[in-house]
């Protein structure tokens, strides 16, 4: 992840340049955009899971999505059971 580029990029071996799989339409909180991604995992599917860190939630981006959903939070910084503070890692 690329937190101050506000995008996932995906590189290939032997690859001269990454392919955005999550984000890269500058900072924000749409559905085609990060704050601060953090932590990612990757499925079996090719789906990436994201920690939008300061959007206080976390996405998945299916393969070749042109955005992603939120799964959990996205409702404000918080402490109630639906809100996060600042994730940092999904796994």
């Amino acid at each position: 992840s690329e937190m101050h580029n506000h995008r996932v990029t995906k590189w290939v071996i032997g690859a001269r340049e990454g392919l955005i799989v999550a984000g890269g339409h500058g900072e924000g909180d749409s559905l085609r955009q990060l704050h601060w991604p953090g932590s990612i995992f990757v499925d079996r599917m090719g789906s990436v899971y994201v920690v939008d860190q300061y959007n206080n939630r976390v996405m998945c981006w299916g393969k070749d999505a042109k955005e992603g959903e939120v799964l959990l939070g996205g409702k404000g910084a918080g402490s109630q059971n639906d809100q996060f503070n600042r994730p940092a890692s999904v796994s």
